[in-house]
């Protein structure tokens, strides 16, 4: 009955359908599949969100503002196969915002350092972490919201590591570099969808792509009105972007019929 929470802003979780009350999270948590967590949550908010729904499958971080103790709690999912979020907020965050400005001292030589076993490496003046964070383990699904930028670099290296990384997608603008990275060294990929950065709403070109990215079949452009929409039509089970983009790689690696000519002769 509570697979799918949206919850944009903080103040309490809200299940499709209850608009007059707010149920507490302790009491229907465990039956949470999919969570989409606002802009304007606070790390502490999303923290409280995902420690409540260990079952969860399906997250939109969408938050600006994250903590180590997020991405602790965000490692210890079991069962998280689809992640969409900011990867930038995700890997590099100022500690002035992560720790809401708290003395330096009492972060430092505080409990965040029980983080670090996970794979969050926490130091002044940011803390950072790569896609060997556990939460990334059975990842099959990874949209990417911000800006891809930069080289090939062992960042992005990471996500050929990734073991079970299928479906990758990258929001508005795009490095040709990676993307071409992407589809050299993630073995297991199968669909890769470039999110409202080469089409516009119309269908008109916003630009080219290079010939090793507009010729691989696993690429597919798509333009998405509103992702808060598309997330909670394919949380609930409806046709999403993920759908939608796998429905036309399958086409274009359908066998095609050979149509055979016979030459007939005559004596």
């Amino acid at each position: 009955m509570y697979e799918v929470v949206v919850q944009r802003e903080g103040g309490g979780a809200l299940p499709k359908g209850h608009t007059t009350y707010t149920l507490a999270l302790d009491s229907y948590g465990k039956f949470v599949r999919h969570i989409l967590l606002g802009y304007t949550l606070s790390g502490i908010e999303a923290r409280d969100y995902v420690s409540t729904c260990p079952n969860l499958q399906d997250i939109a971080l969408w938050t600006q503002r994250l903590s180590p103790a997020l991405v602790h709690q965000l490692g210890q999912l079991e069962n998280l196969q689809r992640l969409s979020t900011n990867i930038e907020r995700l890997f590099r965050a100022s500690t002035a915002e992560v720790f809401g400005g708290h003395d330096f001292d009492s972060i430092f030589n505080g409990p965040t350092h029980a983080f670090d076993e996970t794979g969050l490496r926490v130091g002044s003046p940011f803390f950072h972490l790569t896609f060997g964070h556990p939460l990334f383990r059975n990842v099959t699904h990874l949209e990417l919201t911000n800006i891809c930028e930069g080289a090939w670099s062992p960042r992005w290296c990471g996500l050929a590591q990734l073991p079970r990384l299928t479906h990758l997608a990258f929001d508005f603008e795009f490095n040709d570099v990676v993307i071409e990275g992407c589809l050299d060294e993630c073995q297991s990929l199968r669909v890769l969808v470039l999110l409202n950065g080469v089409l516009d709403p119309f269908g008109n070109k916003l630009r080219e792509m290079s010939a090793r990215i507009a010729g691989d079949p696993r690429v597919v452009p798509h333009v998405v009105k509103s992702f808060s929409n598309d997330w909670e039509e394919g949380a609930r089970g409806k046709a999403d972007f993920w759908k939608c983009a796998e429905e036309i790689v399958e086409e274009r690696l359908r066998p095609r019929p050979v149509l055979l000519q016979h030459a007939t002769g005559t004596n």
